[in-house]
Formats: structure tokens, C-alpha cells, sequence
């Protein structure tokens, strides 16, 4: 399990991603998503637009999502 530092921009599967951080589906993506809690009824993550707060998009465990970046 790969430690979180947010200073430096990192490659780390959303489980390990605090709520609450700006994250970005990859390296270049435009849109930044806020983490968000668990959804137990879907089993998966859900992160929220950080310019959209009515765009949510959830994610499986595992998936791989960008953090520690400036914008």
C-alpha cells in the first residue's frame, strides 16, 4: 500500500485516496472530482465535480486516479 503525500502528484487506486482530495481520472484530464465517501448500495467510490457539484461519477476499488497536482 502506497503511502498518500500530497505534494506530489501520484498515480494511487482510489482506496487509498482520502476524502476529500482533488483527484483527476488521468494525467492530462480537464475536469478535477473531489473524493467522496463510499456508496454502499453500489459498491464504489464516488467522486464529485469540483466546478459541478450535481456531476458525480463513481468509480470501482482499484481504479487508478491522479492526486496531488496544482490547478
Amino acid at each position: 500500500m502506497e503511502k498518500f503525500d500530497d505534494a506530489v502528484e501520484q498515480n494511487l487506486p482510489v482506496e487509498n485516496i482520502p476524502a476529500g482530495s482533488f483527484v483527476k481520472r488521468n494525467e492530462k484530464a480537464k475536469r478535477v472530482y473531489v473524493r467522496e465517501s463510499y456508496c454502499q448500495s453500489s459498491k464504489r467510490y464516488v467522486l464529485t465535480a469540483w466546478d459541478d457539484a450535481n456531476f458525480q461519477l463513481y468509480v470501482k476499488k482499484g481504479t487508478g486516479l491522479f492526486s496531488g497536482f496544482e490547478f
